[in-house]
């Protein structure tokens, strides 16, 4: 098997305390390594980031510094992860950061499609 390079993108809201959100990439994250691969696992609720406001935001912002390594960890990835919690039937902590690192403009520019 081909040792693969994986992002564990860990979307808990609260980095406070572990969760099973935690726990679940921890394990995956351990087994991954045990098979040889190279993991990286980038914390959603420990991000800093503005929201995106309008739609000019949205088409013509800069990506926010405090997201800037977390696109680059996704680039480097051959394989990501996504771990989340369900709170009425939606993700919590999955809905700003994504959005501004994944944008259609910033996949283009790094050659990510």
């Amino acid at each position: 098997m081909d040792r693969r390079r994986i992002l564990i993108l860990q979307g808990h809201p609260d980095a406070s305390a572990p969760h099973l959100c935690h726990t679940l990439a921890a394990a995956y994250a351990e087994g991954a390594r045990q098979a040889g691969h190279e993991v990286h696992i980038v914390e959603i609720a420990r991000l800093d980031f503005p929201l995106l406001r309008s739609q000019q935001e949205w088409e013509h912002a800069a990506l926010p510094a405090g997201l800037q390594a977390a696109q680059d960890e996704i680039a480097w990835a051959q394989h990501l992860l996504i771990v989340f919690p369900l709170w009425l039937g939606d993700m919590p902590a999955l809905r700003g950061a994504p959005c501004r690192v994944c944008s259609m403009r910033v996949r283009v520019q790094n050659g990510m499609i």
